[in-house]
């Protein structure tokens, strides 16, 4: 904004003489404070100052105080920081990244370059996180699975019974032919009860349709039962099981796949799941692989 000129009055003018001087400086100075207010949206009442309707309306300044940034001026906001620290963008790109506590990520996470998490630090990651490149393990590293399935009457943290001590044998998931376990994709060990009622059921679907579940998803079945039992093939009264019984397929026994007794905890399946597999038949799209067998009869 312009810079503001008054005509000066000297001590040797009479104040009456000056009277025309002094008006026009005064309304010099009102329409300069006027028009300084609208430009800057200037509210005293409420301590408002709007210049988001200029056409630049930028503020410059060494250090800025604010209790909250809201981005954009006006419309949907896609930015915000509030004056608890806590800040939300729709999209965030930046060179560099560090945090001293807690990261808390519930999206999916790409990452270009090397991802690393120093020692002691810890990463949540509470949505799907997919890597295209190679995971390198260091000399202290291991990997934990807490994704683990057992008694739907057992609480986390409960003692598993006995093996052979009655229902449920060792804590294992027990099953039906109406109350199979439906596979989920999140889970990675299940804790089976083979020798349940008419054996273990897993359903992906009903067969004529292909299952939700995710292409090369790892489920390792554990037999709990020190008895033994059998994990149901094939298509199952309303459900199919996984387990492709196709001579050409899969060719699953349609008997089942049998556990012997005396192998409670050391007899397990380890499978993963391909929907590609007989994807073009009327049923039993997709198959379980199996990828390891102990103490298994496949």
């Amino acid at each position: 904004m312009a810079s503001v000129n008054i005509t000066e009055i000297l001590g040797s003018d009479s104040i009456s003489g000056s009277r025309n001087t002094l008006n026009s400086n005064f309304l010099i100075l009102q329409n300069w404070i006027n028009n300084y207010s609208n430009s800057f949206g200037i509210d005293l009442n409420n301590g408002i100052l709007d210049i988001s309707g200029e056409s630049t309306g930028r503020v410059s300044a060494k250090i800025g105080r604010f209790n909250q940034i809201s981005i954009p001026s006006s419309g949907v906001v896609t930015a915000s920081i509030s004056a608890s620290g806590a800040g939300t963008f729709a999209s965030l790109s930046t060179t560099n990244l560090t945090a001293s506590g807690t990261v808390t990520m519930n999206g999916s996470i790409s990452a270009g370059g090397i991802f690393t998490l120093q020692s002691g630090a810890t990463g949540n990651f509470n949505g799907q996180v997919n890597i295209n490149g190679k995971i390198s393990l260091g000399p202290a590293a291991s990997m934990i699975s807490n994704s683990t399935v057992y008694n739907s009457g057992l609480t986390a943290g409960t003692d598993f019974p006995d093996t052979d001590a009655g229902f449920p044998h060792g804590g294992g998931y027990s099953t039906t032919v109406s109350l199979p376990y439906v596979v989920t994709g999140t889970e990675n060990i299940i804790y089976a009860d083979l020798g349940s009622t008419g054996g273990f059921n897993l359903s992906v679907g009903n067969g004529t349709s292909v299952s939700g579940v995710p292409k090369g998803l790892l489920l390792t079945i554990v037999n709990t039962n020190d008895a033994g039992g059998t994990i149901n093939t094939g298509v199952q009264g309303t459900f199919y099981t996984g387990f492709n019984t196709n001579a050409s397929q899969g060719g699953f026994n349609s008997l089942g796949i049998t556990a012997p007794a005396g192998y409670a905890y050391r007899s397990s399946l380890q499978l993963r799941w391909e929907p590609r597999i007989d994807q073009g038949s009327a049923t039993q799209k997709g198959s379980w692989i199996v990828l390891s067998a102990t103490n298994m009869s496949v």
